[in-house]
């Protein structure tokens, strides 16, 4: 005889490298479509109640070679710390970050934080990045 019990198990908190720290952590991914766009992760802000705080720690996301460099085809997959600026010249690619702040995790509820991407994407043509806010919303979906 089998018994089958439904249960939910997210892989993605394996994914992201969740841990219990009550700190604020953004994860940004982001594919572009010009080869010529950077991104400088050491330069997002996020902005609480007008007060601009850089992020603590910066990381990507992506297949490692021995040697330190992106490798999509036999690479190991895991975090590094960034510490320049990252071209995003692949346009199949998706860019994933993991910043870490010196803040609390706000409330959901909250709506008073924005992440300030507008000194940290670098467009050929002098364009800024855009500024994301935050909406509370009830969720309406399940979780399985």
């Amino acid at each position: 005889m089998l018994f089958v019990v439904p249960t939910t198990i997210d892989p993605f908190d394996k994914f992201i490298g969740a841990n219990d720290s009550n700190k604020l952590v953004a994860f940004v991914e982001m594919k572009s479509v010009n080869p010529e766009v950077s991104f400088d992760a050491t330069a997002v802000r996020f902005i609480v109640n007008g007060q601009t705080h850089p992020p603590i720690k910066v990381s990507e996301y992506a297949r490692w070679n021995e040697d330190g460099q992106v490798n999509n085809l036999d690479g190991k997959w895991g975090y590094r710390d960034l510490q320049s600026t990252r071209v995003l010249q692949d346009s199949e690619h998706n860019y994933s970050f993991k910043l870490e702040f010196d803040l609390d995790r706000p409330s959901p509820r909250e709506e008073s934080y924005q992440l300030d991407l507008s000194r940290a994407l670098k467009f050929p043509n002098g364009e800024q990045g855009p500024l994301v806010k935050f909406k509370a919303l009830p969720w309406k979906h399940g979780y399985t």
